[in-house]
């Protein structure tokens, strides 16, 4: 059955390492979308001490054996067949590791190699003494939320893109919720979002609904 979409009213909208996503094809997408959201993304500052160093991201250290499946399988089955659930120990997780694998390999500072496809990458990042600015991108009208307390994707991440982009005169809003974790999770109910969230949604919603309604 054809179908007709009306490609300037289109947004998109990702989340952690999907906001890189949505920046990317806020950036390259033909034809552009007309808005974006980036929900505690990733991609303001790739190249951060954050990302490149080993750290602890969660109260609970991921144990390799939990993410094996994934490490050490070259061929993984598709995330689709894998979706992703509350956890009482690491808040969200899934069936075949891949959740723990992103969050094993941060921890170990191992995720840009992930990323790039380029094994040892992050190591020869370590070695550097100093971090090279990036080059500002001219970007889409883009509404960020993050977590307060989120130390796997910091909130820097989402604030120095939110700065650059106001600065550039792009339309922008950043909302952060505070104690909030990764995912916008509260800290006592891991596999709980943290109250205010559905709120900020909503006006992310509004957000984008400024760039897809025609009068």
């Amino acid at each position: 059955m054809p179908v007709s979409l009306d490609t300037s009213r289109i947004a998109v909208a990702g989340f952690s390492a999907g906001g890189y996503v949505a920046r990317l094809a806020g950036i390259h997408a033909v034809p552009k979308p007309a808005a974006v959201v980036s929900a505690f993304g990733m991609g303001g500052d790739m190249l951060a001490d954050a990302l490149v160093f080993p750290r602890v991201h969660f109260p609970n250290p991921i144990p390799r054996a939990a993410a094996a499946r994934i490490l050490d399988d070259p061929s993984p089955e598709p995330s689709v067949n894998s979706p992703l659930s509350p956890d009482p120990q690491f808040g969200i997780n899934d069936s075949n590791g891949r959740w723990l694998a992103g969050l094993w390999l941060a921890s170990n500072g191992l995720f840009l190699d992930l990323l790039s496809g380029v094994e040892g990458l992050s190591e020869q990042l370590r070695a550097l003494s100093t971090f090279e600015e990036r080059t500002r991108l001219v970007f889409l009208p883009t509404f960020f939320y993050h977590g307060g307390a989120d130390i796997l994707v910091l909130p820097h991440e989402s604030k120095k893109t939110y700065e650059t982009l106001k600065q550039a005169g792009v339309e922008t809003e950043m909302v952060v919720l505070p104690g909030a974790y990764h995912g916008m999770r509260d800290p006592s109910q891991p596999a709980q979002a943290m109250e205010g969230t559905e709120e900020i949604e909503m006006r992310a919603f509004d957000f984008l609904a400024k760039f897809l309604e025609r009068d």
